[in-house]
């Protein structure tokens, strides 16, 4: 499944992803990885956990693979991969 999605950011790290692609980061809502959400405004809320602004909305599209819903900082990376999933709800 395909997604328009939305990555806040600021222009230093928006630079560094033209240049090399998106590299997941080191926490969030399940461990280290890239976060979107589905609208510019949720982008914009997340960026930094609510504290600043973005200089760069990025719109992609997205292809989400495999999904596994789970409760906030009850998976990583590790758990998501061994339960053949590509991406966390």
């Amino acid at each position: 499944m395909a997604l328009k999605l939305y990555h806040a950011t600021s222009e230093y790290a928006a630079d560094r992803i033209e240049q090399e692609g998106f590299r997941c980061g080191t926490h969030g809502f399940a461990g280290g990885a890239i976060y979107f959400s589905q609208n510019p405004d949720g982008a914009c809320r997340k960026y930094r956990n609510g504290r600043g602004n973005p200089d760069i909305l990025i719109e992609c599209v997205v292809r989400l693979g495999r999904m596994l819903e789970a409760a906030k900082n009850t998976v990583d990376e590790y758990d998501v991969r061994c339960r053949g999933c590509d991406s966390v709800k």
